[in-house]
């Protein structure tokens, strides 16, 4: 691992993956920051119930924090160990192939883009390349700038995918409940239509047994 940058600077740098870090750590906020720090709760977040915030208002309260406050770092440090804390595979990941590069992982400047790129293809496929390239920003991974760009690159690729994924299982999701309903009200329709044609039915052969039994009085 490379020397840490600031909070301040790694979260400046994925402020754009904020809403998928927060909702990460989501539960960790409301239950062990903002829970014990009314003043903050009230600072910054309007003092709100906990229970009712949504994951845009902890966006929007944390990123102003995060950009402006002199708490960032205290801020940015609770995030990053929360979040670091759920992906402990990650970093097991990274720490066995680092490992094999220098037994001392500390005294790791720079991982060539050739060292890394098997490191993050195994991690990709493992834990996908959205938690891959947060981690590697949060944790400060030695990796060049280059191989940053590329794994943002592939990050963003999989992030719209899995927009995109979402969106078409909504779509599916509204026609199955169309189709439904429609089911249900043709069925509800044709048992009413069934049941009117009954009564036709019956209301046509008592007609028929009037006007027989009067056929027959006037005959008589």
């Amino acid at each position: 691992m490379e020397n840490d940058t600031t909070y301040q600077t790694k979260f400046a740098i994925l402020k754009k993956w904020l809403p998928n870090i927060i909702d990460t750590v989501r539960k960790d906020l409301k239950k062990d920051h903002l829970s014990k720090d009314p003043l903050f709760l009230k600072q910054h977040l309007g003092g709100k119930p906990v229970h009712k915030l949504t994951n845009e208002e902890l966006v929007d309260g944390y990123s102003a924090v995060l950009e402006n406050s002199d708490n960032a770092e205290a801020v940015g440090e609770f995030i990053s160990n929360r979040w670091l804390l759920k992906h402990a595979d990650l970093y097991y990941l990274f720490e066995q192939h680092m490992i094999q590069i220098n037994p001392d992982v500390t005294k790791i400047v720079k991982l060539e883009e050739s060292q890394a790129q098997p490191i993050i293809e195994e991690a990709v496929a493992e834990f996908g390349a959205v938690d891959t390239y947060l981690f590697c920003r949060i944790n400060s991974v030695a990796l060049t700038e280059n191989t940053f760009k590329k794994l943002e690159k592939q990050a963003e690729a999989e992030d719209a995918e899995e927009i995109e994924e979402g969106k078409l299982e909504s779509i599916e999701d509204v026609e199955r409940v169309y189709q439904q309903m429609i089911a249900r009200l043709t069925d509800k329709y044709e048992k009413k239509l069934s049941s009117l044609e009954r009564k036709y039915v019956q209301d046509t052969d008592t007609l028929k047994k009037h006007i027989g039994n009067l056929q027959r009085k006037l005959t008589a």
